[in-house]
């Protein structure tokens, strides 16, 4: 059955509407440009975009230089982006600026939106007339006769200045409008194809911050990390918790970064972590490790530091020399006793001016040619072993384009891997045509996952928890991907990205603020919700499963199924609800079947539901709520 309007809707649900303001930029916190505060529910605000402008905070305010023009297409504007989260949809009103010049010169400034994030010209407000040296109020009127909304996601202020000389100055950004809720179905019609078999599902990975971060990412650095610092029973405790994760992310360079005295090489860095890492993959049943680096050891590094700069050269002879220093590091781990499942190069190899350990390949052709030269090594040190490429933009990125044009190189390329933490799972049913393409034929996949600090604020735990379920789903339905990692499964209580970033936190013996988790003592840990959406993948699908294909009646957003087969021979299928009412599931079978259910949400872990037998099955989910059916 489908919700209309006229006599699907419940009398007891009213739809969530909002009128004023939607969200505000800030910069006197000096966070303005990273990302928007008081957000309301409903919709997504991103962080600040800057043209072709010179910008610094000064004076606790965005200080803009070099705008000489209104041309907003030109790239002298300031931008943002509003989206709607799947149910919603907006209108903007308007937008009010506090700003104030460096001169008194009367000036205009003039909002304009539009569907395209290159030219936001398509559409302009209203010009006001601008130009105090004190910080002044400016509303900007937007055109009546098409207002921005979800249409429109795209904005741009520009200001008119006349000299480059000229500083403007940014307080506070906020936007105005309302927020409606819309009504979406109650029901879905699905059948399982049982005859579709479709990619193999090897399994899920986590990473492991089995060190500290800094302070000087050098061998002295006080101790501190997991599961290392845990008690005895606490480390078998969070091994119970693990079970059914294939890979340890190791991050070699910043949670792994003990130095060889020649500074060419990556070791444990203190006694202990390396057999506390072995120790958990054992009592887990962990396949072995994700080995991807962060930064090589600081002599093969611009810096001679783990912190900022590129390689120290790309000549042949220094890369092949890296090559073989890379192996150096791959017999250390496998000398004392680890599987090597998947390498690495780099982690986002675009990064660059970061507080922590890195190495950047900014434009690309630095990446492939340290790739064509240290992979061929990596393949006969490890013939079995996975071999991905890119860990951020997969098969777009800028690595991957000169990649792509060497057929020899090609060859050693197992993965494309990508990063898109804090996403909606919206995007994977959306993105197919941007990721799939130029694939060459290899699989893509995420191995990181995990939620920034605007989206603890904009997003409900309940929301983020079923989302994490539908984001393993949808890569592996919608892009055939085989596997899916999460960030940490445990972050420090001290640590400002705890609840983002982590399934759970553990206490540093150091630590003795217990205004953070009072609960949590030294030592010991607590899993979060984050982890209950993805709980029911480490119970309910083996390594090794298999995916068969769903045919959905209408693909939807917050309502998610995937099934597949358990390397046993017993189907399993998956359902999230993303939403605050039930959902009526109506699967269609080849045969008669029965299948026993298990729930989880915010406050249940594998709680066992009625089993149900038949050719259909009709089951209601509540709202947020992940719930696993595994055949009897």
């Amino acid at each position: 059955m489908r919700l209309t309007s006229e006599n699907s809707v419940s009398e007891e649900y009213e739809p969530e509407e909002y009128t004023g303001l939607l969200g505000q930029f800030d910069f006197t916190s000096g966070g303005g440009r990273e990302r928007a505060s008081e957000v309301k529910s409903g919709i997504t605000i991103s962080r600040m975009a800057i043209g072709n402008l010179e910008s610094e905070y000064f004076n606790d305010a965005l200080a803009l230089s070099d705008w000489v023009s209104l041309n907003v297409g030109a790239g002298k504007w300031l931008g943002f982006e509003i989206n709607s989260a799947h149910g919603y949809e907006y209108e903007v009103d308007s937008v009010l600026v506090i700003m104030r010049r460096s001169d008194n010169t009367p000036d205009r400034i003039r909002l304009s939106y539009g569907d395209d994030k290159q030219n936001t010209t398509q559409i302009q407000g209203v010009i006001t007339e601008v130009g105090s040296s004190v910080y002044e109020t400016y509303p900007l009127e937007v055109n009546a006769s098409q207002k921005p909304d979800q249409s429109t996601p795209y904005y741009a202020i520009g200001v008119q200045a006349g000299s480059r000389e000229t500083v403007v100055e940014f307080d506070r950004i906020a936007i105005y409008g309302k927020v409606n809720e819309v009504l979406l179905p109650t029901s879905g019609d699905y059948i399982i194809h049982f005859d579709q078999p479709q990619q193999i599902i090897e399994g899920l990975g986590v990473e492991l911050q089995s060190d500290r971060m800094g302070p000087d990412y050098v061998n002295s650095d006080p101790v501190n990390g997991v599961p290392y610092e845990l008690t005895s029973a606490e480390k078998q405790r969070l091994a119970e918790k693990m079970t059914g994760f294939r890979y340890i992310r190791l991050a070699m360079g910043l949670w792994f970064r003990g130095t060889t005295p020649d500074n060419k090489n990556i070791v444990e860095r203190y006694p202990g972590q390396l057999q506390s890492i072995k120790d958990l993959i054992t009592d887990a049943g962990i396949e072995g490790i994700s080995m991807e680096y962060w930064s090589p050891a600081p002599y093969w590094k611009s810096t001679d530091s783990y912190l900022l700069g590129s390689l120290k050269s790309f000549d042949s002879v220094f890369l092949s020399d890296f090559g073989d220093a890379v192996v150096g590091d791959i017999s250390y781990l496998t000398g004392n006793g680890l599987t090597i499942s998947t390498w690495g190069l780099q982690n986002e190899p675009f990064n660059d001016g970061l507080g922590y350990s890195q190495c950047d390949y900014i434009d690309g052709e630095s990446y492939y040619k340290a790739f064509k030269a240290v992979a061929p090594k990596v393949r006969a040190a490890l013939p079995n072993t996975e071999i991905i490429v890119d860990s951020h933009n997969g098969n777009l990125s800028r690595s991957s384009s000169y990649i792509r044009g060497d057929a020899q190189t090609l060859n050693l390329v197992d993965s494309w891997v990508y990063h898109r933490g804090g996403a909606s799972s919206d995007l994977q049913i959306e993105g197919q045509s941007r990721f799939l393409p130029n694939n060459m034929g290899k699989p893509i996949y995420q191995n990181e996952y995990s939620y920034h600090a605007e989206h603890v604020e904009q997003r409900s735990k309940e929301w983020r928890m079923v989302n994490i379920a539908q984001s393993v789903m949808n890569w592996m339905t919608f892009l055939n991907s085989p596997k899916w990692y999460w960030l940490h499964i445990l972050k420090p209580t001290n640590d400002p990205n705890r609840e983002g970033f982590g399934l759970g936190v553990y206490r540093p013996l150091n630590d003795n603020n217990f205004n953070n988790h009072p609960d949590v003592a030294q030592g010991t840990f607590k899993l979060s919700q984050h982890y209950n959406g993805i709980a029911g993948f480490l119970e309910h699908m083996p390594w090794d499963s298999r995916r068969y294909e769903v045919e959905e009646d209408e693909v939807l957003y917050n309502q998610r199924i995937m099934a597949w087969k358990r390397p046993d021979g017993k189907f399993v299928f998956a359902l999230t609800n993303r939403s605050s009412r039930p959902f009526e599931f109506n699967i269609a079978m080849d045969q008669p079947r029965s299948f026993t259910g298990y729930r989880y949400d915010k406050d249940t872990l594998n709680q066992t539901l009625p089993s149900q037998s038949g050719s259909d099955h009709t089951i209601t989910l509540e709202p947020w709520s992940i719930e696993f059916w595994v055949e009897d």
